[in-house]
C-alpha cells in the first residue's frame, strides 16, 4: 500500500446525528485453552463526531475492543482533535499516584506523610555548602 488510506464517514452527517468513520479494523488470533480453539482479538480505530449540531463541532479517534464473535466496543481511550488523550476508565500509569511518604535520606532534613513535603540540604553535615566555595587551583 502507498499514499493515504482514506476511510470516509460512513455517512453525511445531520443536525440530528454525527457520522462515524469506516473503522480501521486489527485482529489478532489468540489459542483458547478452555474452548481448544482460536478466538480473535479485535481492534477498531474510528472517528467518531464530537459537539455535532453546535458552535464547537469536532471529532475524536476512538479505540475499541472486541473478543471472539463480540462486537468492538468502546475502551474509553481517544484522542480529541486538538490532540487531547482521554484514557479508559480506571486507567493507572507506572510511577504516577500518590506518594505515601516522603524520608530524608543522608544530608537532608525535612520529608513527611502527607500536605506540602519539604526537602532540604542540611548544611551543617554537608559544610561546604554553608558558605560560598572559593577553588584557587584545578588539579589535573
Amino acid at each position: 500500500m502507498r499514499g493515504i488510506l482514506n476511510l470516509p464517514a460512513i455517512g453525511t452527517a445531520t443536525a440530528t446525528a454525527g457520522k462515524n468513520s469506516q473503522p480501521l479494523s486489527l485482529a489478532a488470533s489468540v489459542f483458547s485453552s478452555t474452548t481448544s480453539t482460536p478466538v480473535y482479538q479485535t481492534f477498531h480505530w474510528q472517528a467518531e463526531p464530537a459537539g455535532n449540531d453546535t458552535s464547537t463541532e469536532s471529532a475524536t479517534l476512538n479505540l475499541l475492543f472486541g473478543q471472539g464473535t463480540a462486537a468492538p466496543a468502546e475502551t474509553g481511550l481517544n484522542i480529541a482533535g486538538d490532540g487531547v488523550i482521554t484514557f479508559a476508565r480506571g486507567q493507572t500509569f507506572p510511577g504516577t499516584g500518590a506518594i505515601t511518604g516522603v524520608t530524608a535520606g543522608a544530608d537532608l532534613t525535612g520529608g513527611g506523610t502527607s500536605g506540602n513535603v519539604t526537602l532540604n540540604l542540611n548544611t551543617t553535615k554537608v559544610p561546604l555548602l554553608a558558605a560560598n566555595n572559593t577553588y584557587t587551583a584545578i588539579k589535573r
